[in-house]
């Protein structure tokens, strides 16, 4: 029995730690991680998770918008708008300018432009941007 344990107790907690380390199901760490807890659960989801990320240049882009323009949402939504505007120009590759679109409607609706939020929508539907 005890032999059967030394071999079968392992394999059970490697598979855990495995289970553990997947991006995909890992929940995201509810705060920002200090430099001291590097080597814990949070920082190695946020490894995984950005080096999964940057392998792909559309949700890299995607993300990169969001993360711009939380930093641009507190100074209202004219200087908002004027950025997602602004990327629509030099935004590269078709998911991270229907992504621009997306978020140019919801700030428009948001603003209480409404005609304006639904032609971006529109341009969403027709994929024609």
């Amino acid at each position: 029995m005890r032999k059967y344990l030394c071999w079968v107790v392992p394999m059970v907690l490697a598979a855990g730690a495995g289970v553990m380390l997947r991006a995909d199901d890992a929940a995201m760490p509810s705060q920002e991680i200090p430099k001291n807890m590097l080597g814990t659960p949070e920082a190695i989801w946020s490894l995984e998770h950005y080096s999964y990320i940057a392998k792909d240049s559309d949700a890299m882009g995607i993300m990169a918008l969001e993360q711009a323009n939380e930093l641009v949402k507190p100074q209202g939504p004219n200087a908002q708008l004027e950025f997602l505007q602004k990327m629509l120009y030099t935004a590269k590759g078709p998911a991270v300018v229907r992504a621009v679109h997306a978020m140019l409607a919801q700030v428009y609706h948001q603003s209480g432009q409404d005609p304006k939020a639904m032609e971006q929508y529109q341009m969403l539907i027709s994929d024609n941007p």
